[in-house]
């Protein structure tokens, strides 16, 4: 993302895109930004066999449905942002919504084949949005569907993401002649990497906590439970 505050990006996009498009551009980027930030925590979190291992040992069945809840929130988001543009009444913020408004047949052309990438990849997401996630299909839930859900994977998931994030890219390639780039990134003090250093730490204090009490070199406090 280009380091400058959500006003001023805005007002650039309107400015160099119109109204119209620049405002809708801004908000799918804020949207795509938020999508890369929850995909690393959860990549941060559970894409690392150490990782897995210190989750397990605090609290493996919260954690546990905690990741569940991260895929589910992430093919939700995916599916948000590759909906149709209309329902019924009511107009929703997808990305085929802000390539609808594009009048600039050049860049038309070169949004075609990155859509249907797009649409492409997040087929299976979106299958498991509608039939599991938001929506419960009967059969399914029973156990008799005759077509299943489609398997998935954290690179088709991320493969997903990035495709989206690339029809956006080339929008602002066109418009403003520069990059847009989204990081999936969780750095230490900040999102998931910091909850994860400071289990190590309470674990590692807990350990030493224990063995102060099997020596009797203990302190007052270590008999005390914390009311937290």
């Amino acid at each position: 993302m280009i380091d400058r505050s959500g006003e001023e990006a805005k007002a650039e996009y309107e400015h160099v895109m119109g109204k119209k498009v620049g405002r809708t551009f801004y908000a799918l980027t804020a949207e795509v930004h938020l999508l890369h930030v929850k995909w690393g925590d959860y990549m941060a979190l559970y894409d690392k066999r150490s990782r897995v291992e210190l989750l397990n040992h605090v609290a493996p069945a919260y954690f546990a449905r905690l990741q569940d809840v991260y895929i589910h929130d992430t093919f939700l988001h995916i599916s948000r942002l590759t909906d149709e543009p209309k329902s019924g009444s009511r107009t929703r913020l997808p990305i085929s919504g802000l390539v609808g408004m594009i009048e600039a047949h050049d860049l038309r052309r070169k949004l075609r084949p990155l859509v249907a990438d797009m649409n492409r990849k997040v087929r299976a997401l979106r299958s498991w949005r509608d039939r599991r996630i938001a929506h419960h299909e009967h059969d399914l839930a029973l156990g008799q569907a005759t077509e299943p859900l489609p398997p998935t994977t954290r690179a088709m998931t991320q493969s997903a993401i990035e495709a989206i994030a690339a029809v956006l890219h080339a929008v602002c390639q066109h418009y403003q002649g520069s990059d847009l780039r989204f990081r999936f990134e969780s750095r230490p003090g900040t999102h998931a990497l910091a909850l994860l250093y400071c289990m190590d730490d309470g674990l590692k204090a807990a350990k030493q906590r224990d063995d102060r009490i099997a020596a009797g070199d203990y302190r007052a406090e270590d008999l005390e439970p914390v009311d937290l």
